[in-house]
């Protein structure tokens, strides 16, 4: 199967984050060779980029997932404290970071038990944490969401690195080789997809005012980090910290224009960095993202930006250049200038993952590693996606993830893509002006105002044939021809008892969901879910609702769920065993299996064609209401509220047909009272109200089938009802306004 291509992607602004790399790092380095000369490692086939005069960083960490500042143009960044023309006032200028998780928290479980996690089972699977999440600590107990506020400063010889309050960073998966117990001295990350961003600060003081940024995102799910650490198997005692001493340098990229180093740089007017990427690369740095907030005033006096200088960056030449690579003295990036910040070994001269060997980077089967699987076993509401990444409202697919049962208490898990919020994956590499141009369209989430908002497909540049046409060309973004080249696609499958949910108004770019016998893939919405024509749907044995389409296509299915699915189109349902016009879809039969509850809704007709089998002990049902559907709104990366369905359904006259919800809540969403009304009020069931980091709010034991429910107490938010007979376990989702 297919997956998903890869996410790194860097700029020099606070709030977003745009760019990618030259050389995509998640795929085989075959090829990929960068079309302009500078210092490098090189061997055949393979090139990438070497530390900057050839030294390694020597910092004196001890964390296992670092940031150093050794290849940055801040390495050495100085202001004035009084004056301009006292050299002895001169003071480094603070550098925090931020680590945070913007995909599913995969985790070791076992990081906490007595002896590690190592053993002589040579297999590597990461489950979602156990703990909830805390909202005060931003963490799933030890594991971190959110590392903020980190300190970059020296610990030893050469550039500010991370870690520098005294607390390091560590991946979780470094426990597949631990035998002893996570001792409390790292802040522990989830093994997953992180953003990481460097601020620049107006003075030597870390909580003075943030100047600028650089920020990238990078995919541990994906390459050689999916074999992280690089052991060939989980028992402890491994040597050698290149096998998961791990670490980031990012560095600018600039085009030289002259042999004299002290005036090597972009210049102000420079329009274009076609010499590096074919037909050029947008501009990520504009001159009026570059003062995120004016510096402090008093006497001090920090030297960026200043009015003699030009917006872009500081020379000393007092000219429109930027300075030297060799000899920076640091600001905000020339126009066109790129950044590159690959994740390196501990000594930052080889990629990670990789030896290198008389200028060859090879791969050691002693240090190939084991290759990990990722799980989704913790569903809503314990396990809330809108903790992720909320600001921006993006969360990235990974390479690929099985949703499964809850592996302890066998229960379903329920994952819910939040409204509003968008999942993608972006190139490894910079796009081609050519590819942004192109990919801005309507049918994308177009037309964007800001190129670097793109979603430019995950396999553009594969799509251009040697010696051809440039542009991008016009095809699909799944196109057969480009499956085989590497791991691209975001894979999700849905296992039994495995569901996914996707609310109204939810942006999905590159990602493949397969649901197998047991599982479900609900669109609640499908027509509000943006961008359809960027992901696919596989039915293999499972249940893909996609409701309130105007047409819903039904076949190769076995239902076995013990919840009930309910089907719901605009016009017409065809189910049978080979009714799907597309001719990729998977041929079967569609069939309903003792216990199971269906229910096809169309407004005009159902169609039960061959193939279409619903067995003795289902439930199925097939009617034809009056579906009236208004699109919902959500405003994407802006709006942070998660918005209930707009739909309503006007039932037509049947004398043969009753629909009555079990559950009832209303009204919804609501001020605080709400009315709670159960549609069998002769069994005795046990009734809890949940927040959604799955605190108890309310719970009591009744027969009554009308409750009150008072909440006025209580944030505004979502809250889950819960009703359990002998028999059934019902849910409802009420939002306090």
């Amino acid at each position: 199967m297919k997956k998903l291509r890869a996410i790194l992607f860097i700029s020099m602004f606070v709030n977003n984050s745009f760019a990618q790399d030259l050389i995509d790092p998640y795929r085989a380095y075959v090829g990929q060779v960068p079309p302009f000369a500078k210092t490098i490692i090189s061997s055949i086939p393979y090139t990438v980029y070497d530390s900057k005069d050839e030294r390694n960083i020597n910092g004196g960490y001890t964390g296992e997932y670092m940031i150093s500042l050794n290849h940055s143009h801040w390495a050495n960044d100085w202001y004035y404290a009084d004056t301009l023309v006292d050299p002895s006032s001169w003071a480094p200028l603070a550098k925090t970071y931020k680590m945070e998780v913007v995909s599913f928290p995969f985790t070791l479980n076992c990081f906490n038990d007595p002896l590690g996690c190592a053993s002589s089972v040579n297999e590597r699977k990461l489950f979602m944490p156990e703990d909830i999440y805390s909202s005060s600590s931003k963490s799933w107990g030890d594991i971190k969401n959110i590392r903020d506020s980190g300190l970059m400063a020296l610990n030893g010889p050469g550039a500010p690195i991370s870690g520098g309050d005294g607390m390091r960073e560590a991946l979780v998966s470094t426990f597949f080789i631990q035998n002893v117990p996570f001792q409390g001295n790292r802040n522990l990350l989830p093994h997953t997809i992180i953003k990481h961003t460097v601020y620049l600060h107006c003075t030597s003081d870390p909580l003075s005012d943030k100047i600028d940024s650089i920020v990238w995102v990078y995919d541990n799910t994906r390459g050689r980090m999916n074999y992280y650490p690089f052991v060939s198997d989980n028992l402890s005692g491994a040597n050698g910290s290149y096998r998961w001493d791990v670490v980031f340098l990012p560095e600018l990229i600039s085009k030289p224009y002259t042999l004299d180093f002290a005036m090597l740089g972009t210049h102000y007017n420079d329009t274009s960095n076609n010499d590096w990427v074919n037909g050029g690369t947008i501009n990520y740095h504009l001159s009026n993202n570059g003062i995120a907030t004016p510096c402090n005033p008093g006497t001090s006096k920090p030297y960026f930006p200043n009015s003699q200088y030009d917006l872009f960056a500081y020379s000393s030449y007092n000219t429109y250049n930027f300075r030297a690579e060799y000899d920076f003295s640091h600001g905000h990036p020339g126009p066109f200038s790129l950044y590159t910040t690959y994740l390196r070994n501990s000594t930052g001269t080889s990629l990670a993952g990789y030896l290198l060997n008389s200028g060859l980077l090879t791969i050691q089967t002693s240090d190939i590693g084991i290759k990990h699987k990722y799980f989704i076993d913790k569903g809503f509401p314990f396990f809330d996606l809108s903790v992720i990444n909320p600001t921006e409202k993006i969360i990235y697919n990974p390479s690929e993830v099985t949703v499964i049962a809850d592996v302890i208490s066998s229960a379903i898990t329920e994952i819910v893509f939040p409204t509003g919020y968008t999942f993608k994956t972006i190139l490894g590499r910079y796009p081609s002006t050519y590819e942004v141009n192109d990919a801005n369209t309507i049918e994308n989430g177009g037309p964007y105002s800001d190129p670097r908002d793109v979603p430019v497909p995950v396999n553009a540049a594969d799509l251009v044939a040697p010696g051809g046409n440039l542009n991008y060309p016009e095809v699909s973004w799944d196109d057969p021809s480009t499956w085989l080249l590497d791991e691209r696609y975001g894979y999700y499958y849905m296992e039994n008892n495995g569901k996914i949910t996707v609310e109204p108004c939810v942006r999905i770019f590159d990602a493949i969901f397969e649901s197998k016998q047991g599982g479900t893939l609900i669109f609640e919405e499908y027509p509000s879910v943006k961008n359809p024509a960027r992901f696919k749907t596989i039915t293999d044995g499972g249940a893909v609702l996609k409701n309130y389409a105007a047409i819903q296509y039904v076949q190769n299915g076995i239902i076995t769920q013990p919840y009930p699915l309910i089907y719901i189109a605009q016009n017409k349902i065809y189910a049978g065993k080979q009714v799907d016009p597309d001719a990729t879809a998977l041929v079967g039969s569609y069939t309903v299996e003792s216990g199971a509850n269906v229910t096809f809704r169309a407004t005009e007709t159902v169609y039960l064609k061959n193939g279409f089998h619903a067995k003795n002990g289902s439930a199925f049902r097939a009617h034809c209401p009056n579906i009236t559907y208004t699109p919902c709104n959500a405003t994407f990366a802006v709006s942070g509220s998660r918005m209930a369905s707009n739909n309503t359904e006007t039932l037509k006259s049947h004398s043969n047909l009753s629909v009555m919800q079990e559950m009832v809540v209303s009204p919804n969403p609501g001020n605080g009272v709400f009315e709670i009304k159960l549609s069998d009020s002769k069994t005795n069931y046990h009734l809890s109200v949940t927040d959604i980091y799955g605190r108890m709010i309310v719970e009591n034991n009744s027969k009554v089938g009308v409750q009150n429910l008072d909440l006025r107490n209580q944030p505004a938010g979502i809250y889950f009802v819960t009703a359990i007979t002998p028999s059934k376990k019902l849910i409802e989702k009420i939002i306090k306004q």
